[in-house]
Parts: C-alpha cells; sequence; structure tokens
C-alpha cells in the first residue's frame, strides 16, 4: 500500500508538472539564446528596449540601452539565438548614461536609424544606418545638440512632408542628489523638426509642444483620427508639477493644442507609460498610462476628443507593482488585445510585489489577470517593454529592460519567448511610404474578417524608454479569410486591398495596387555549388533577398534566403536518372516536352545550359504539388548556344534539383 501511495504522489506530481508546462504561455531565454546583458543606472531610471531590423533581414533584432554600460545590438541569426555585434556596429559611446531609443528610417533609405536619449550630462545621439551592418553618430552635423535629461522619445510625422520628426520628453531639473529629493520641477520637452539631409530644428515652443512636466513617456498617436499625429505626454511628479497632457495637432497650422483638462486625460499622476489600442474594437483609440500606484485606463468615448477612465471597470487598476513599460498585444490572436504590464522598484514600497503583469482580453473588452500561470510575473526590476515576434512564428514576443545601481549583480534582460500553441491564425503586415514616411509610422490599418473588423496604429515610439517592432500583428482566431484591409497613410490617403491570405507576413507599399509576401528561407549547398538567386549564381554564405513573380508581372513574393555552405552534407538531391523529371521526345523536336513532378507546391526555376557552363532562365513561378509540364517549342533557345549539341535541362523547386539530358539535332 505505501508503494503504491508513493506511485500516487509521484504520478500526480507528473501531471500537474505536465499540466503546468503545457499551459505556460512564455518561456524566458535570454540566456539560451545569447543575452547576457542589463542595465546599469544609479539611478534605476534607464532601461530602453527596441526591436529593430537592422540589417534588413526579415528578422528582429535586438537592442538594448545599457545606462552607464552602453548600448548593445543582437543580431538575430534566425534559431531563437542573438550574436552580440556591438562592438562592429558603431554605437559604442563612452562617457555617456543613455536612456531610451527609438528606431526608424529618417532618411527614407530604406534601413532604420536609432535615436537615443540621454541624461542631463550630454545630448541626445542620432546614428545613422549606413546599410552595411554599421552605424555612424551623425547627432552634431544633425543639430542634435540640446543638453537635458531626457527619458523617452517618439518619431513621427507631424507636418506632413514625408520625413521622420522626433519628439523627446525631458525629466527633471534639479539642485543637488539626491534629485528625487531636491526638484525645482521638469525641464522642457524637444521637437525636433527634420528639415531633411538628416538635419534636424529644434521647434517646440514655436510649435506650442514645450511641456514643462517631468516627462517620463510619450508617443505620436492620432487621437481624433484627423490624419495628422498628435502628441500624448505622460508626466512624472504630476501632482505636484505638471499633470500628463494631450496636444492636438491644427495641421494644415502649423501648432498644437493643449487639450489635456478638456479630453480628462490630465492625470496628476506619477506617469511612466502609455500603451495603445482599440480594447473594445469600436474603431477608436484608447490608451493605459502606467504609474505607481493605480493605472489609470482612458477609453475614447466619443467623436469629441474625450476619456473615460475605464481602468476599475476593467478591472486593470494594477496597484501591485510601481508600472513602467507596457504594451497591447493579442498574444494568442484570439482578436481580444492583451495588455503587458512592466513593473520593477524604485524605492522601497512593502505593499506592492513588483512582478510583471499580463491581462488577458476576454472578450468584451474585459481582461483577467493571468500573471503566474503565464510565467511572467518574475519579480526582476523591469523598466523598459518591447513586443515584437523574434522567430516569425505567427505569435508576439517580448523584450523587458532590467536595471540594476551596480556590477555585482544577477540582473539580466528578459526575453520572453511566446510559446502557446492554438489553432489561432494571424497576419502580419509591415508598411512602406512613398509619399509619407518609410516607415509608415502614425498610419492606420483596418482590417475586416468575416466576424469583425480590428484597427492598429503603426508605433513610432511609445512604451517607457522603448520601441515595439514596426510590423504591425493582428490576430484572426478562427477567421480563415480577411475580407478588405484599408491602410490610412499620413495625409489621409488610401490604399485598399481585398481577399487577403492569412497566416503570412505582408509588405505593403504606399501607392501599389498589390501586397508583397515575405519569406523567409535556409538553403544548404556544397561548397563548389552555387544557387541562383536574381540571376546571379551565388557561391558565397550570407542573406540574399529573390524576387519572385506573379503571373501578372507584378513583385508578389520576397524571399530572404540564408545561404550555407557545407562540405559533407547536401540536402539537395541530385539524381540525373530522376523519375521526377522526364523529357521526351527525346533528342528535341518542336514538339518535346519536358515534364516533372514535385511534392508540394512552391517555388520552380528551370534552366538550360550547354556542355560549356552557359544558362538561361527558361521559367520561374510558383507551380502545384503533383505533376507539371514545360513544352520546349523554340528554336531560338538552341541558337543562342550554337545550336545543335548536348543540353541539360535544370529543375529546382525549393529543396529538390533534378538534372535531365537532353539532345538537340
Amino acid at each position: 500500500m505505501k508503494k503504491k501511495h508513493i506511485s500516487s504522489q509521484i504520478f500526480l506530481c507528473l501531471f500537474f508538472t505536465i499540466n503546468f508546462i503545457n499551459s505556460q504561455v512564455f518561456k524566458e531565454i535570454s540566456k539560451d539564446a545569447g543575452i547576457s546583458s542589463y542595465c546599469k543606472d544609479s539611478r534605476l531610471m534607464s532601461g530602453g528596449t527596441a526591436f529593430i531590423d537592422y540589417n534588413n533581414d526579415n528578422y528582429q533584432d535586438i537592442l538594448l540601452i545599457g545606462g552607464e554600460n552602453g548600448t548593445k545590438l543582437y543580431k538575430n541569426n534566425w534559431d531563437n539565438s542573438f550574436t552580440d555585434v556591438s562592438n562592429q556596429s558603431g554605437l559604442i559611446v563612452s562617457g555617456i548614461t543613455t536612456m531610451g531609443v527609438i528606431v526608424g528610417d529618417t532618411d527614407n533609405d530604406g534601413d532604420e536609424d536609432i535615436f537615443i536619449t540621454t541624461n542631463e550630462n550630454s545630448a541626445n545621439l542620432l546614428f545613422i544606418n549606413n546599410g552595411d551592418g554599421t552605424f555612424i553618430n551623425f547627432s552634431k552635423e544633425a543639430g542634435i545638440n540640446h543638453v537635458s535629461w531626457s527619458t523617452s522619445a517618439s518619431f513621427g510625422d507631424y507636418n506632413l512632408d514625408g520625413l521622420l520628426d522626433i519628439y523627446v520628453v525631458n525629466y527633471v531639473d534639479f539642485v543637488k542628489p539626491p534629485f528625487d529629493m531636491n526638484i525645482k520641477g521638469g525641464q522642457k520637452n524637444f521637437l525636433y523638426k527634420n528639415i531633411g539631409n538628416n538635419t534636424f530644428e529644434e521647434v517646440a515652443e514655436q510649435m506650442g509642444v514645450a511641456d514643462i512636466g517631468c516627462g517620463l513617456a510619450t508617443t505620436f498617436t492620432d487621437c481624433d483620427n484627423d490624419g495628422d499625429l498628435d502628441i500624448m505626454v505622460a508626466n512624472d511628479f504630476g501632482y505636484k508639477f505638471f499633470p500628463n497632457e494631450l496636444y492636438i495637432n491644427e495641421y494644415p497650422l502649423l501648432s498644437f493644442k493643449k487639450i489635456g483638462k478638456e479630453a480628462k486625460v490630465d492625470a496628476h499622476i506619477n506617469a511612466m507609460g502609455v500603451a495603445i489600442g482599440d480594447y473594445d474594437k469600436d474603431l477608436d483609440l484608447d490608451y493605459y498610462i502606467t504609474n505607481m500606484s493605480k493605472n489609470p485606463f482612458y477609453e475614447n468615448i466619443n467623436e469629441a476628443i474625450s476619456y473615460k477612465d475605464v481602468s476599475e471597470d476593467r478591472e486593470l487598476v494594477s496597484l501591485e507593482g510601481t508600472s513602467w513599460g507596457t504594451v497591447f498585444f493579442d498574444y494568442n490572436n484570439d482578436t481580444d488585445l492583451d495588455l503587458f504590464v512592466a513593473n520593477g522598484e524604485i524605492m522601497k514600497l512593502t505593499t506592492q510585489d513588483q512582478k510583471n503583469k499580463l491581462y488577458k482580453g476576454i472578450g468584451g473588452g474585459f481582461f483577467k489577470d493571468i500573471s503566474l500561470e503565464a510565467a511572467i510575473d518574475t519579480p526582476e526590476n523591469c523598466r523598459g517593454l518591447s513586443s515584437g515576434d523574434i522567430d516569425n512564428d505567427g505569435d508576439l514576443d517580448i523584450l523587458l529592460g532590467v536595471v540594476s545601481k551596480d556590477h555585482q549583480t544577477n540582473a539580466n534582460t528578459l526575453l520572453y519567448e511566446n510559446q502557446l500553441q492554438n489553432e489561432n491564425n494571424f497576419l502580419a503586415i509591415k508598411l512602406e511610404g512613398t509619399m509619407s514616411n518609410k516607415n509608415g509610422y502614425g498610419s492606420r490599418i483596418s482590417l475586416e474578417t468575416d466576424n469583425e473588423t480590428l484597427i492598429r496604429e503603426v508605433d513610432g515610439g511609445s512604451s517607457y524608454l522603448s520601441t515595439h517592432s514596426n510590423i504591425v500583428h493582428f490576430g484572426l482566431g478562427d477567421s480563415k479569410l480577411v475580407k478588405k484591409i484599408v491602410v490610412e497613410w499620413m495625409g489621409g490617403k488610401q490604399d485598399v486591398f481585398t481577399n487577403i491570405p492569412i497566416n503570412v507576413s505582408l509588405k505593403i507599399i504606399e501607392g501599389q495596387d498589390s501586397w508583397i509576401q515575405l519569406k523567409n528561407k535556409e538553403q544548404e549547398i556544397v561548397q563548389g555549388d552555387s544557387i541562383n538567386i536574381l540571376g546571379d549564381f551565388i557561391k558565397k554564405e550570407g542573406i540574399y533577398k529573390d524576387i519572385i513573380k506573379s503571373n501578372k508581372g507584378k513583385d508578389s513574393i520576397h524571399v530572404y534566403t540564408k545561404l550555407k555552405i557545407v562540405l559533407d552534407t547536401n540536402p539537395v538531391v541530385k539524381n540525373k536518372n530522376s523519375p521526377k523529371a522526364l523529357l521526351y521526345p527525346n533528342p528535341i523536336t518542336n514538339k518535346s516536352v519536358l515534364k516533372y513532378t514535385i511534392e508540394k507546391q512552391g517555388n520552380v526555376k528551370i534552366f538550360i545550359s550547354d556542355i560549356s557552363g552557359r544558362i538561361k532562365l527558361l521559367f520561374e513561378g510558383y507551380k502545384d504539388a503533383g505533376e507539371n509540364t514545360l513544352e520546349i517549342n523554340d528554336a531560338n533557345i538552341f541558337e543562342k548556344f550554337n545550336s545543335s549539341g548536348v543540353y541539360f535541362f535544370l529543375v529546382k523547386t525549393d529543396n529538390r534539383e533534378y538534372i535531365i539530358k537532353g539532345v538537340f539535332q
């Protein structure tokens, strides 16, 4: 009996363990992923984070603000691991305490540049992407030379000239340390107007947005849905100095109007961060503000730009920690927005446990605290928060900046991989502006399924000190079809698309009447062999972009191929006598047909070459699985190769290669 009792206990332990593992939503993988860093700041205020595709390979890389430790850039290796490329990136600066970071294409050249805020001892930093994996510090040349204790920033095109401007909130002016005991007041915020060629003019007072609160968070956002960007400011010590503020853009007038009190968002609190989302699916944007205690949640209640704090109604008060970074996101792809809140101690408050919070959207605009079962309720001292899909698997992961006062610490950045497995569908969209700014920041995307309509705003910086991935993510639930997508670009122009596929990543370019599917694949070839990409036969390892044309001649699929050279192992099957491909009649006549079979639908390329190695592309496109044919009836093909002789037809699919010998007489 005793033995049976022990066995039962073991069984029950295993049962509950297995069920806990199966129910775990997120797994913390930072050290396994190769990320070993944290933010050092004696004031515990720094710790910004960002997702950035700095090398344009369609995978999210990681940028971490280190405070006194310096900036870290981690390259995504496509396999849930990252490589520290900080030293070779050109992002290393010495003697500067960094605070926050935003990512955007300031010169519209197709790659992402970096703006980093700093404390009161130095001006902020602008790094321009050289397009080769390196950056150059262009701050002085750009006119970024104003010194203040800057915290958060946001990219947005406030004057609709197609160039990204920068709004920066500045923190406190103090007499002597400790700063929190000797504050004289806040410092004026900066608005950097982009005047082209990566140069900027500071125009905050001129535009009426030189807010003098103790700013900790901000975002460019279109509160009134009129096609231009407004500015939301979250201020610390709001009860003592100046409260939170909302500035409405009066474009085409070059001015902003302060309406925080009128809109009822002027909370006199210790505001830290901002999250943006249409939580109730009524097609307008709502805002969650983090705080040292009660976090207000502002629901947009009418078209007159008026908000109501519904945090208690929606059970999102969150009194259990000092809250910093935050984001609305759909972690389980069920179409209901969820909310992540990063908590972390700034002073000893025994009533707070400081663990992070995940509130699951359960429908109807209501939420449920699932922090424990989601395995994210860790007690680390978190600050910045970014969301993005690090492994391109269709669900959103979370990056958290962790801060410590000294080097004698076990602190480390937190990277939570989303491990939830369900049957829900998704769609990811990346915008590329042509008349608008390249990132499409500030644009609004509405997506209509067979069940409902969802909206997202492309965010140029919010949260706290941080930037989310600029790839816009929609959970689709069980919807099998996206009926319509409407992109409202800055200024009001629209692009409309219908009958969109699901579970894919798309690029939408402003003004084009078709979307582009983005795909990544890895390819191995034997050393000495080559692979044809865009007409070039590539023999070196690297990442290459291939374009697959649709039947209408438009770019329909961009494939990012990571090429690896191997010595002994070759997954590509070469079989000259393969029954998978057949040429008949042979010798070749004007009635000859190349018959080939592929195992699954995918890209097919067919080449012809002569014995001297000259090659011509005969066909490129997508084919269905099964038997396919290509008619060889053009004598001009062979005239190019000196007419009669021996030829080889090469049929290449995503993972197979068939070679057929033919004779032309």
